[in-house]
This record gives structure tokens, C-alpha cells and sequence, in this order.
């Protein structure tokens, strides 16, 4: 891939994350402020950590991911591989906030 293409694959993906993970932050915060409230509020219902309800959700896309090379790059899902790498993104741009809720304190 050439330097060109390379940076334009960068600002698209980009781009399409920004809108995936803007969108759905109303979904998942359930009416709440709080853009990481599915988190918490599973985690506190579960009695774990709000990390440990990321790391569930982070699991089911990397599984895809370790699925789709293990199975000659087929999917068996309706999702995309590429949708599922722009969820993996997102969802450590999560991790990052759930990480700065904890240093201070509203975990």
C-alpha cells in the first residue's frame, strides 16, 4: 500500500469510528449522562468491576477476529471483519475513559 492510500485508509477509518462510537454512545448510556453507564451499571449489577464488563464486550470482537484467521478469513457473522476492527478501536478509546473515570474517582 502506498504512503497515499495508506494515510486516506487512516482519516476514512477514523472517520467511520468517530460515527460508530458517537452514535451508539446514546444508545448505550440508556438515557444517562454518562457516556460509560452500560459499564457501570453492569458491573454493578454483576458485582465486578466496570473493566471487567469492557473486557467481556472487548472479547466477543477480538473472538471474530481470532475466528476470521483461524477460518481462512470467513465470517460468520453479519458483521464485517472491518466492522469488527472499528468496534475494537472504539472500544479502546472505552477502556481509556473508564481508566480516566477511575484515576478520578467516579468509579
Amino acid at each position: 500500500m502506498l504512503q497515499k492510500e495508506f494515510e486516506k485508509l487512516l482519516i476514512e477509518t477514523i472517520e467511520k469510528e468517530n460515527v460508530l462510537l458517537l452514535g451508539k454512545g446514546k444508545e448505550y448510556a440508556e438515557g444517562n449522562n454518562d457516556r460509560l453507564y452500560n459499564f457501570k451499571d453492569a458491573a454493578l449489577r454483576l458485582g465486578l468491576n466496570p473493566l471487567q464488563i469492557w473486557f467481556v464486550y472487548f472479547s466477543k470482537h477480538h473472538s471474530s477476529l481470532v475466528s476470521f484467521l483461524k477460518n481462512n478469513n470467513k465470517v460468520f457473522s453479519g458483521e464485517t471483519i472491518q466492522g469488527r476492527i472499528h468496534d475494537m478501536r472504539n472500544y479502546l478509546v472505552l477502556f481509556l475513559g473508564l481508566l480516566e473515570d477511575m484515576e478520578n474517582e467516579r468509579i
